[in-house]
């Protein structure tokens, strides 16, 4: 979606990217027609813990509304599970919206997301009222991750944005 700041009569058009600072070990998001990095908190004020998410996608929901989406990662310590965040446009986490537990690493019934292969993309309907977020890969009792000869189905999430729950499910 647009996000079309008006200053004196002029329109200035905003760009919003994410991405990990590795280097320095946190967590930063871009944001702004300028291209300053900010960082993102939590919600409490704290940053995100070092390497704590792997920022996928990143979509503008509503002016002012930034949602974020992350794979997850079953390396890391404490266990990272793949996330939809909403931020605030100064970096503070103001919200999580709930992902089913078939999505997470913790699940103990042996279906569950492939270690990095989890939220790969976001996007939102015209409208604003409807959030898609996609996997990458099959889940573990879909099928094989997927190769350069053979694909792999992929999970889409449908959610209603004014609930933050799951709608629909699809596996394409």
């Amino acid at each position: 979606r647009d996000d079309t700041a008006r200053e004196g009569g002029n329109e200035r058009r905003r760009c919003y990217a994410g991405g990990r600072n590795t280097k320095e070990k946190m967590a930063h998001y871009r944001i702004s027609d300028k291209g300053e990095s900010i960082d993102a908190f939590r919600g409490n004020g704290d940053l995100f813990e070092p390497l704590a998410i792997d920022p996928e996608s990143i979509v503008l929901a509503h002016p002012g509304q930034l949602l974020v989406s992350t794979e997850g990662d079953d390396d890391t310590t404490p266990l990272s599970d793949p996330e939809i965040m909403r931020f605030n446009p100064v970096g503070r986490q103001t919200d999580e919206i709930p992902v089913p537990d078939k999505f997470l690493y913790t699940v103990d019934d042996g279906n569950h997301v492939r270690d990095n292969l989890g939220f790969e993309s976001l996007t939102v309907s015209p409208n604003g009222h409807v959030l898609y977020a996609a996997t990458e890969n099959a889940l573990v009792n879909d099928g094989p991750i997927s190769t350069l000869t053979n694909g792999s189905p992929a999970r889409f999430i449908q959610y209603k944005l004014s609930r933050q729950l799951p709608h629909h499910e699809y596996i394409y």
